[in-house]
């Protein structure tokens, strides 16, 4: 599998396995987005946090992965989000990337 390390967020694009032409930012997410997407099938977690290879959480984990991780971390792009507000001190901000021939993922970026 392909291990792209990641240098900066936000992320402009990048790989996963054979889908050479890559996965691209489809819109920012909510609690409220996410609750539906995960509702209707599982879907893969990808996490992005600089300095480290992308993290793929696997779409039979995503429940478990949304209720114990994502849910207490994520933060609303619209807002000024302060890192002290979360437990650890560290969020996430959610989007939805989507790639032809590919099943949806959400893309999480982590700051800390």
């Amino acid at each position: 599998m392909f291990k792209q390390k990641v240098l900066k967020t936000p992320i402009k694009d990048f790989q996963l396995g054979n889908n050479l032409d890559g996965y691209r930012r489809d819109k920012p997410l909510t609690k409220e987005d996410i609750k539906v997407i995960i509702q209707d099938k599982p879907i893969q977690f990808i996490i992005a946090d600089v300095g480290h290879e992308l993290e793929i959480i696997s779409s039979d984990q995503c429940f478990n992965f949304w209720k114990y991780e994502v849910k207490k971390h994520l933060a609303d792009a619209s807002k000024r989000n302060r890192l002290e507000d979360y437990p650890d001190e560290y969020l996430y901000f959610a989007s939805k990337w989507i790639a032809e021939d590919s099943s949806p993922i959400i893309l999480l970026e982590k700051q800390h």
